[in-house]
């Protein structure tokens, strides 16, 4: 009955039957590129890693591909975006947000006694929350345990009555 920050889909649930992604990413991922304007998503290729490198951003090919239609048709040039690592940056939506959140509602409706926090620094608003509202959760279970696992310590003043363990 864990419930974990990267939350896993509940057998059962709608945001399980509607998604193939078994793990959402709170952070987003590096994995993929999207592009910052019609948000297609592509992998994320090495040849791209040389441009960012060289501190470019790579066109995206969707968005050329439209402007070059629409150019050819006599129509007026739109705007063309670039690729970005598919992260979740400070104050931006998060595109699966509406996943996450029947994510946690199913974990919470199975009452779980042990939530893993772990590679977060706990500073973003929204995330601190979520964790303190889950924490709640699993402290009202009989047994329940809360558990930082982290590279830097959690802030002692605001965590220590959320953390039972902290690695």
């Amino acid at each position: 009955k864990a419930c974990g920050l990267v939350t896993s889909c509940c057998p059962g649930s709608a945001a399980a039957k509607k998604s193939a992604v078994p793990v959402v990413t709170l952070h987003g991922t590096l994995d993929r590129l999207v592009c910052t304007v019609c948000h297609a998503a592509e992998p994320f290729a090495s040849d791209a890693l040389s441009q960012f490198q060289q501190g470019q951003s790579p066109p995206c090919v969707r968005c050329a591909a439209i402007a070059a239609e629409r150019l050819a048709a006599g129509k007026r040039p739109i705007r063309s975006g670039s690729l970005r690592p598919d992260i979740v940056l400070y104050n931006e939506p998060h595109p699966q947000g509406d996943a996450i959140a029947e994510f946690v509602g199913a974990d919470v409706c199975r009452r779980p006694d042990l939530l893993l926090v772990m590679g977060t620094s706990l500073k973003v608003s929204g995330l601190k929350r979520l964790v303190k509202d889950l924490a709640r959760t699993v402290k009202a279970t009989p047994g329940g345990l809360v558990i930082f696992l982290n590279k830097t310590a959690a802030p002692r003043s605001e965590w220590r009555h959320i953390f039972d363990y902290e690695l």
